[in-house]
């Protein structure tokens, strides 16, 4: 019963993931078309990718297809909402600059990690994992104090946030049943912080911009 437990859920999670992943349509919809990068948040997405790579890497450790599925498909994801970022943006020394940190800090994990024995890597690998995977799911409380600051949820990108919330709910579960601490222990300070997101935009609402 607990086997199929874990196999649904892991399914439910990979769905979830993948409507995450999707949520960063509309953005990208919008960058193209308004050829503008305001409100896009490209940090967290290269933040996205970079973890993705990270999460890759540990699922192959621990020789789980599920996690390495859905990491896989999200640094694709996410590296491509980057790629339109840079595409579009006017700014882009600064986006490269970004990018080429997210490279040198993923190219000096890999080269740290191989001076240890193989049977500590994996545990490494998920402390660095779980570190990012925190500052992923904390990021977010900066739009909480943007919203605080404006009385307003322009900031916040609606489809992003529910996806967010969603991802957070399943990622914990799905930890908890693999009784796995590097993959649900991350999601529960983003879903506290999805929350509080949630009830701020729906309190302040968004404006209405009108476009002659």
């Amino acid at each position: 019963m607990a086997v199929d437990l874990v196999t649904i859920v892991g399914w439910a999670t990979i769905l979830v993931t993948f409507v995450m992943m999707g949520s960063g349509i509309p953005a990208c919809l919008r960058m193209l078309k308004n050829k503008t990068t305001e409100n896009v948040p490209y940090a967290l997405f290269l933040l996205f990718a970079f973890v993705g790579l990270l999460g890759f890497q540990y699922a192959m450790l621990i020789e789980n297809k599920t996690l390495a599925f859905i990491n896989l498909t999200s640094v694709m994801v996410w590296g491509a909402y980057a790629s339109i970022y840079l595409y579009v943006t006017k700014q882009k020394t600064q986006a490269v600059k970004y990018f080429l940190v997210a490279v040198i800090l993923y190219a000096a994990q890999y080269l740290y990690l191989n001076q240890f024995p193989q049977s500590e890597v994996t545990e490494t690998l998920g402390f660095f994992m779980l570190i990012c995977c925190l500052l992923l799911n904390i990021l977010p409380a900066v739009d909480c104090v943007t919203i605080l600051k404006e009385k307003s949820g322009d900031c916040c990108d609606l489809s992003m946030l529910l996806g967010g919330t969603l991802c957070a709910i399943t990622w914990c579960l799905y930890g908890s049943l693999v009784k796995n601490f590097n993959i649900y222990f991350p999601s529960i300070p983003g879903l506290l912080i999805s929350i509080v997101k949630l009830i701020l935009v729906v309190y302040y609402g968004k404006s209405i911009k009108k476009i002659d």
